[in-house]
């Protein structure tokens, strides 16, 4: 079963497949922000909408791995990425739709009416004004000068850098209650009245190379 609804660009519900549905399935990566519409619109029809959560990677993966078995009517993402990877591996329905065609500019759709968007997010480029002029970000294509090449990349590995000391790491960990990675940052005292924690050793890499395979057997076992 091919999603019926979709989403592009920053997020996109996309219209039901049968005005007969009594509920609509939704694969949705935007945590926050929905509810209203789903409130309103089943307010108006009568349909439920039930939500699955998740990341965009994860929902794409799980929609593989469940193929043709898959309860998903609609899948709702922030990231257009892996909305075409998703169309690419042929998960998503064309949706003849007059009403999407007059109301969602052609920039937002997909060409084959796969996907819709319904909102645009504004991109802001932060910049130290005693360095860098205004006018050399303009238009966006100027961050790509070679003259940029490295300056980048420096601060965020210098950023990357920071969050990883014990310090910063503390400071996430404590909010909500996490183990920090860096083995010399301390843990909170709630934390560590929880005892030791056994860490796998297992390289992370791993839970995306054995996500689908994960899927499947949580599907199989009936996990929810």
């Amino acid at each position: 079963m091919r999603v019926l609804g979709l989403i592009v660009l920053i997020a996109a519900l996309g219209p039901l497949g049968t005005a007969a549905a009594s509920e609509v399935v939704v694969y949705t990566a935007r945590h926050s922000g929905q509810e209203p519409a789903i409130e309103a619109f089943t307010k108006k029809t009568g349909i439920h909408v039930k939500l699955l959560a998740g990341s965009t990677g994860e929902l794409f993966e799980r929609l593989k791995a469940e193929g043709e078995k898959t309860p998903a009517d609609i899948l709702l993402t922030v990231d257009a990425g892996n909305l075409w990877n998703a169309a690419r591996a042929g998960l998503l329905s064309k949706i003849d739709s007059a009403e999407l065609a007059s109301k969602v500019p052609a920039s937002l759709r997909d060409p084959d009416n796969r996907s819709f968007g319904l909102t645009v997010r504004a991109r802001t480029i932060m910049y130290h004004t005693g360095k860098v002029k205004s006018a050399e970000l303009s238009p966006y294509e100027a961050l790509g000068d070679p003259k940029w090449k490295g300056r980048n990349r420096a601060s965020a590995i210098k950023f990357q850098e920071f969050l990883s000391t014990p310090e910063v790491q503390q400071m996430f960990a404590d909010v909500a209650f996490e183990f920090p990675a860096n083995p010399q940052a301390a843990v909170n005292p709630v934390v560590a009245k929880w005892e030791k924690f056994k860490q796998d050793d297992i390289n992370i890499a791993s839970a995306g190379e054995f996500q689908a395979a994960a899927t499947r057997l949580a599907d199989r076992a009936g996990y929810k």
